[in-house]
């Protein structure tokens, strides 16, 4: 069986199962951890918090290329992402190593960018590099690992439940049309808010605290498409949802310079960032109070399986495609 034929979801969901299989009887299997595989990010318990791991790796011509991304931007983006699920599990970042795979023909001040752009993002959201490596490749790889810190109210996105209310922070599809500007070679000044959704995006620290003081237990971030991150909401919770596609907060630059492609790339796009969260009616309605005006209830969680699309009359909907997978 090929990598390609199960695809993202089903790999993660195979070694899942080897890793709980191999680790049951090992020496560390009784380590305090209190949220393993499967989340946006590990949790283990301390005496009065808990505390968060997670790790992402950008590859170059597979989540980025340098003409659509400079290198200020990327290390911006490098961080935003890692601190984008700490802040999925109600955590504040704390700190990160970032290990850099390069070519030897890299420019040692294009290297400064980089870091001149997480930097700038660690100013403004918290959190400290501590360390990392470099290699040589052929490509740029870069990974980042970050630890994060939360109170014993921990966010997870297998908290569905039926009966709760599906939520979105904000507007969906400006970081894909932002990507589409940059691919297209029609960026301007005009639509450089659509551009910076896509090379610097903001982790929603602040939403996610908002969403945890309202006793809403349920969240992820969008960071693969609507539909894809939703789909592991469900599975690991062990329900079905039904969304409203007229629901959906479309990004208003998006359905201005593509009204054809905003509905799509507002439900599988993916890197909006925003936050996804499910929880009953009331905590939720006292919750979007708080938030900004784009966030809105977007569907609901129901018994079954699977997602379905409907339009405002219950007509189910067909999508042209289904979000991010590394290997489809």
């Amino acid at each position: 069986m090929l990598i390609s034929e199960i695809g993202e979801n089903g790999l993660i969901q195979q070694i899942n199962s080897w890793l709980t299989e191999l680790d049951h009887d090992s020496d560390f299997s009784s380590l305090p951890l209190f949220v393993g595989l499967g989340d946006d990010a590990a949790a283990w318990e301390s005496s009065s918090q808990m505390t968060l791991l997670t790790t992402d790796t950008l590859v170059e011509d597979v989540h980025f290329n340098f003409e659509t991304m400079n290198w200020y931007s990327l290390g911006w983006k490098s961080l935003a992402v890692n601190m984008s699920d700490i802040a999925a599990m109600g955590g504040d970042p704390q700190y990160a190593t970032v290990s850099l795979a390069l070519p030897g023909d890299i420019n040692v001040e294009d290297v400064h960018s980089f870091y001149r752009g997480a930097i700038d993002l660690s100013r403004k959201y918290g959190g400290k590099i501590v360390g990392g490596d470099v290699v040589k490749s052929q490509l740029v790889v870069i990974t980042v690992s970050m630890i994060g810190i939360t109170n014993k109210q921990l966010l997870l996105m297998s908290s569905a439940n039926e009966g709760d209310v599906i939520c979105v922070t904000g507007s969906l599809g400006g970081s894909a049309a932002g990507l589409k500007l940059l691919l297209s070679e029609t960026a301007s000044n005009d639509n450089k808010e659509l551009v910076i959704l896509h090379q610097q995006p903001n982790p929603r620290i602040a939403d996610a605290k908002i969403i945890k003081q309202n006793g809403i237990k349920c969240v992820t971030d969008l960071s693969d498409g609507l539909f894809v991150d939703l789909l592991r909401v469900i599975q690991s919770s062990g329900v079905g949802a039904v969304i409203y596609s007229d629901s959906v907060p479309v990004n208003h630059l998006a359905k201005k310079y593509f009204p054809d492609d905003a509905q799509e790339m507002a439900l599988n796009g993916g890197e909006d960032y925003e936050l996804l969260f499910c929880g009953p009616v009331d905590l939720v309605n006292e919750t979007l109070k708080k938030l900004s005006p784009d966030s809105a209830i977007i569907g609901k969680i129901v018994n079954g399986s699977g997602v379905k699309l409907v339009d405002s009359f219950g007509i189910p909907v067909e999508l042209l495609n289904f979000g991010w997978d590394h290997f489809q």
